[in-house]
């Protein structure tokens, strides 16, 4: 009785373990700027809405401020293991600095890749990378990006 008792309170644990650890996810972007490590845990999940150019959106925040933010909008049904790049036709990144000045794809490679669209209620994972660029012509490097949202 005492070994069946015992194995018992063990699946218990484990089971629960295992579901936390499932719940625990949270979204995210981290990527590289010009050589400096970002990491951005406030977001809005990609929505159709508030999305004037694309289908759907979704931007991360490094705090709830107005300024330093990237911004996301992929075209159409979002395809998993399709790479999105420069002039696809509604597919767009925009880089808002810690100063307000905002950069967008220019001519110079830009790639999204996702490896996971779960569609409305579900997740959202990819990689990012590539250049961006101000009005000033300024430019900027995007390296290693990876995103994990939400999709309403």
């Amino acid at each position: 009785m005492k070994k069946i008792t015992l194995l018992c309170i063990l699946l218990s644990i484990l089971f629960d373990f295992s579901c936390k650890k499932k719940n625990d996810q949270f979204p995210y972007a981290e990527f590289t700027v010009n050589g400096v490590h970002k990491k951005y845990e406030q977001v809005s999940g990609f929505s159709k809405n508030f999305c004037v150019s694309s289908t759907y959106c979704g931007h991360f925040y490094f705090s709830h401020a107005d300024k330093d933010f990237l911004k996301i909008g992929i075209p159409g049904d979002p395809i998993v293991g399709h790479t999105y790049k420069n002039g696809d036709y509604r597919f767009e990144v925009y880089f808002l600095n810690d100063t307000g000045l905002m950069y967008n794809m220019t001519i110079a490679p830009l790639t999204l890749t996702l490896s996971k669209w779960e569609g409305s209620g579900g997740w959202a994972e990819g990689t990012f990378s590539g250049w961006l660029k101000s009005s000033e012509g300024d430019s900027l490097q995007l390296q290693n990006g990876y995103l994990k949202n939400t999709i309403d």
